[in-house]
């Protein structure tokens, strides 16, 4: 029953936002009857909160006296969140389209909260805020049009070059990608192709036109895996369960001809808002199935003739190795002179840990005390196979994957060891490249807005372990578009390298530096104290320190391949804006909201100077 009551109420609540939307985007009157008596609320444009209903309801109608014509509302995102079975919360994301010539706001995502409660039978807005991310309105504005549309056609020109420079950038990637010695193919949730590289095409048999918009399971797995496939899909959209994620597996696929093969195949999710992409890094291992086995039947001939074991070993491409029982080799291929540098009498008789990086046996030797093959338990007589990053002599570092398997006497105990080590730099590399993507600015390399989420989560978690405060520092740099406008983009994009480099200077290792977006950085520190007023002291003095440094005057130099261009002496200020939280104070979204409009206030008190948000009470004390 408590189910049922919790559905209806929430049909109950989208149908009356619904209605609400529907009456804004017409400039309805009506819509001023949905609000409570007892209202408070943020309007779009301002920081002032209102506290009147009637006050409100004259808000409203100068919104719709300025525009009045009806307006388009595009739905982005919608949640509803029951605080108690009389308050619920709705939170939506959303495009608004005005009936004007230029698109202000069209490409802006306006953040809508409304809260509902139950009044005497009905359910009444008691609050209501909006968040678009525009300057403020001038007087007698709800939409602030004059200050955006002057604005508009600098930003319509910082599009087109942004534009350009991710094209190139992406450019750059499907080159990587097509040159790739994998086969590289990208889904959508629903398990469409949406990429699919050359070495794909060439392995598979399919075009990428063919190949685009198709079910995945239907041109690379045997009829036979593929319900499997469609189940473990719905399975990790529903649950996040990551069987097969990060990790490698050994399948057979199909070409277009029909012809089974085996492959290892390299799983990724990459999270996009409400929904994933996947990524599959695929190779061909027949060749390296038929080392296996030839492996396998040397193991029984290796007494009789090691002439010809070493005649198959020796021109092989991959690593052919041989260890005893404490895991000293015995035996290694040319190959390993070739990749690393060092002859096979450098190496016999040592331990196989003195081939990787000090990290890398690290890694090898938990492998073992897992009880993955634990020199001589006896515990498995399968194939183990796992990456770990190689020594070469001349300094340089690879990364190897390695396939072992322990040798076994008529009793069962372990003799020695026996394996295959595969060279796979160039394949890690195109993986870190498509990381380096997803969560990192291109032009700062700080973390973008997506990983800053991510961490910003792992603080309040860590908050609530600890006990300890974080806080948030956001700033934005005060006369970044003189820079711009005097000496073009190029001289504002220096600008902004050496300010995400003396940002980094400021703070901890522990700490977070992340480019926000345009000339606006964000910083996330942890592990501050526990008691309010020394976490208090400590943000203000990283702030201040910020400050301070950024202050400090630039010397820009313009890399060309000409003569040298004069230096361009800068300065530039920052207004910054601190929020300190501790776990059940206040939400990431409240957290970064708190701290975006403190840096507003040092803007609106003479710039370069800093202002802390107020403390947010926790959500229970709010009803």
């Amino acid at each position: 029953m408590a189910s049922a009551a919790f559905s209806d109420r929430q049909a109950r609540i989208r149908a009356l936002f619904e209605a609400y939307i529907e009456m804004y985007a017409a400039r309805d009157d009506d819509l001023t009857t949905h609000f409570s008596d007892n209202f408070s609320g943020y309007a779009g444009s301002s920081d002032f909160l209102v506290k009147d209903r009637a006050q409100w309801v004259a808000v409203t109608r100068q919104d719709f006296a300025q525009v009045p014509q009806r307006i388009r509302i595009e739905m982005l995102d919608l949640a509803l969140q029951d605080l108690t079975d009389d308050v619920v919360v709705v939170t939506a994301f959303f495009h608004i389209h005005l009936p004007v010539p230029d698109p202000i706001f069209s490409r802006e995502t306006a953040r809508l909260v409304l809260i509902f409660r139950l009044e005497g039978g009905g359910w009444k807005i008691t609050h209501s805020g909006i968040s678009i991310p525009y300057h403020q309105a001038q007087p007698g504005e709800v939409y602030p049009l004059s200050s955006l549309q002057a604005r508009n056609s600098a930003l319509e020109a910082q599009v087109v070059e942004r534009t350009e420079a991710l094209r190139q950038e992406e450019s750059r990637l499907r080159s990587i990608l097509d040159t790739a010695l994998d086969a590289v193919v990208s889904t959508d949730a629903c398990g469409r192709v949406t990429d699919w590289n050359g070495r794909a095409q060439a392995m598979f048999g399919w075009s990428k036109a063919q190949a685009l918009g198709q079910p995945v399971e239907d041109l690379i797995l045997p009829e036979r895996y593929r319900q499997s496939h469609r189940d473990g899909l719905a399975r990790f959209l529903a649950t996040g369960e990551e069987r097969l994620m990060s990790r490698h597996v050994e399948i057979m696929a199909m070409r277009r001809d029909l012809e089974e093969f085996p492959v290892d195949m390299s799983l990724s999710a990459l999270q996009q808002g409400d929904t994933y992409e996947f990524h599959a890094f695929i190779v061909d291992i027949s060749q390296r199935r038929q080392k296996e086995d030839k492996l396998n039947e040397l193991q029984s001939q290796l007494t009789r003739s090691e002439s010809l074991y070493r005649l198959l070993t020796e021109d092989a491409l991959d690593v052919i190795w041989r260890t005893d029982r404490h895991l000293r080799l015995t035996y290694i291929s040319p190959a390993d002179q070739r990749l690393r540098g060092y002859r096979s009498a450098e190496v016999i008789g040592r331990s196989v840990f003195t081939m990787f990086t000090q990290e890398g046996a690290l890694t090898v030797k938990k492998l073992w005390r897992e009880g993955r093959g634990s020199p001589g338990d006896g515990s498995t007589s399968e194939f183990m196979n796992f990456e770990v990053q190689h020594r070469c002599k001349d300094g340089r570092l690879l990364w190897g994957e390695v396939l072992a398997k322990p040798e076994l006497d008529a009793q069962g105990t372990v003799t020695g060891y026996h394996g295959i080590t595969r060279e796979i730099t160039q394949r890690k590399q195109l993986e870190d490249q498509v990381r380096q993507l997803a969560f990192f600015d291109p032009l700062t390399r700080l973390p973008n807005r997506r990983l800053l989420t991510d961490r910003l989560a792992h603080g309040l978690a860590s908050s609530q372990r600890s006990g300890h405060h974080g806080a948030l520092i956001f700033l934005d740099l005060d006369n970044f578009k003189t820079l711009n406008d005097a000496h073009g983009h190029a001289m504002g994009d220096l600008l902004l390298i050496e300010v995400a480099s003396r940002l980094k200077a400021c703070v901890r290792g522990v700490d977070t530096v992340s480019r926000f977006g345009g000339d606006e950085f964000v910083v996330l520190l942890g592990e501050l104290e526990a008691d309010h007023a020394r976490s208090l002291a400590q943000a203000h003095a990283i702030a201040e320190k910020i400050r301070v440094s950024l202050a400090l005057p630039y010397r820009l130099v313009a890399a060309t391949e000409g003569p040298p261009l004069p230096v361009v002496e800068h300065r530039c200020t920052a207004s910054i804006g601190v929020m300190v939280f501790a776990h059940g104070t206040a939400s990431q979204e409240e957290i970064l909201k708190g701290a975006d409009a403190a840096m507003y206030q040092a803007k609106d008190a003479g710039r370069n100077t800093i202002r802390f948000a107020e403390p947010l009470e926790p959500a229970e004390s709010l009803f």
